[in-house]
């Protein structure tokens, strides 16, 4: 085979099961990213934001809003989010190590849901139980629609969201905060 018959996935040092695989495990392992809108304010630029996040039991990011924070506004005019997500890396080169881009749509979650969704965050950050007495905060999830994993040189993907949502392997961010 030479290498224009190749396809995108065989020029790749690690299958597509595995970039989900490493995926999932770094989404599961951090408990912060960045959170990307789009800047009502500033017309429509991207605006980052430092978030911390828990899993639900569909491995969806659940993330704790103000009400007066700039990214909450930003939701409110447009719900299209990202959530980026990185591999801690104190020394090196941080283009070597794993990252991963949730793409989605951030919503309210159901009133059915928000025990579960508080549960799960306070177990992951229990500091935050003390925001709720300060200013009004809501739990919002981001419903993914799309994932780009980069999990290093060579390790370039865009993931199958119906894979990533049909994963049995969700059964451990099930059983985290319960």
């Amino acid at each position: 085979m030479n290498e224009d018959d190749m396809t995108r996935e065989d020029a790749q040092s690690i299958s597509s099961a595995r970039a989900l695989d490493d995926a999932e495990q770094l989404l599961f392992s951090r408990g912060d990213g960045v959170l990307c809108t789009s800047s009502k304010r500033a017309d429509g630029w991207p605006f980052g934001s430092v978030v911390p996040y828990a899993l639900d039991v569909a491995g969806r990011p659940i993330i704790l809003v103000a009400s007066i924070a700039e990214h909450t506004r930003n939701i409110g005019a447009d719900p299209r989010v990202s959530l980026l997500v990185q591999a801690d890396v104190t020394q090196g080169d941080v283009q070597a190590h794993g990252r991963l881009c949730v793409m989605g749509r951030a919503v309210a979650i159901p009133e059915a849901d928000l025990d579960d969704a508080r549960e799960r965050y306070l177990a992951r950050l229990p500091e935050a139980e003390g925001y709720f007495a300060t200013h009004n905060f809501s739990f919002l999830r981001i419903e993914v629609e799309r994932l780009r994993y980069i999990g290093g040189f060579g390790k370039i993907f865009w993931l199958d969201v119906d894979r990533y949502r049909a994963r049995q392997g969700h059964a451990r961010v099930r059983a985290e905060a319960v």
